[in-house]
């Protein structure tokens, strides 16, 4: 409770912090009204474009890297590709979200990993982008990226580990605790797309696998007692008859 007390209240300073750095500039000359329509502008394009950047930059790692994005969404835009109706619009109280399978063989663990720190990089561009617009341009322009400081809260949060669950850099660490469990599963989950059926995988691949894996190949393989086993939420061992 206390991590999570402090882990807020790090978030509000912060943001706290990026608002009082934006509007200081435009109220130290005057407030006019093309400062304000430019600022509220900024404000929406520093969440849009820090979204975009950052879930962009998953996807096109994973697709340069020889991995499917299956899904694919920031802020309020959705793409699943799974689904009937692959476009649409849902609320997540996060930035967004890009769902990966692999489609190539070859090092899944390390090109996984570069693609959870690649949405890092995405939006150190996008804040650098920004910045650089607002400190170079000299007219009220320059109020259209004032609130680049919101773009850099952003990354922070993504950037360091612990202080969001779930954020790209807890993400990468987790990893590293869990590799033989996610090497398996990529594997699982490559060979799976290319064709082959749970009972054609060889059987090392479940051993760190998650239940749902392990149960679907006992199916297949007609191991009915280690069905049972998960079903019932007993320790399955693989192989056993």
């Amino acid at each position: 409770m206390k991590n999570n007390a402090l882990k807020n209240l790090c978030i509000i300073l912060l943001y706290l912090a990026a608002f009082s750095a934006s509007l200081f500039p435009i109220f130290k000359d005057g407030v006019g009204i093309f400062k304000i329509i430019y600022s509220l502008i900024s404000l929406i394009a520093a969440y849009f474009l820090s979204a975009l950047f950052h879930e962009g930059f998953h996807a096109l790692s994973a697709k340069i890297l020889g991995f499917e994005v299956v899904g694919f969404s920031f802020l309020f835009f959705d793409f699943d590709k799974t689904k009937d109706k692959k476009f649409g619009l849902r609320f997540s109280p996060y930035l967004g979200e890009t769902n990966v399978i692999p489609k190539r063989d070859g090092k899944l663990f390390e090109k996984l990993r570069f693609i959870v720190f690649s949405g890092v990089v995405g939006s150190l561009v996008c804040v650098c982008g920004l910045a650089l617009c607002y400190f170079l341009i000299k007219s009220e322009i320059r109020f259209l990226f004032v609130f680049w400081t919101v773009s850099a809260v952003l990354f922070l949060l993504n950037a360091l580990p612990y202080i969001i669950d779930g954020n790209d850099a807890t993400v990468f660490l987790a990893l590293n605790k869990k590799r033989t469990e996610t090497e398996n599963r990529l594997f699982t989950l490559y060979s799976l797309k290319n064709g082959k059926s749970y009972a054609e995988i060889d059987e090392k691949y479940f051993s760190e696998n998650a239940d749902a894996f392990i149960l679907r190949r006992a199916f297949e393989t007609e191991n009915y007692a280690l069905a049972e086993k998960i079903a019932g939420k007993e320790p399955p061992e693989i192989g056993e008859a």
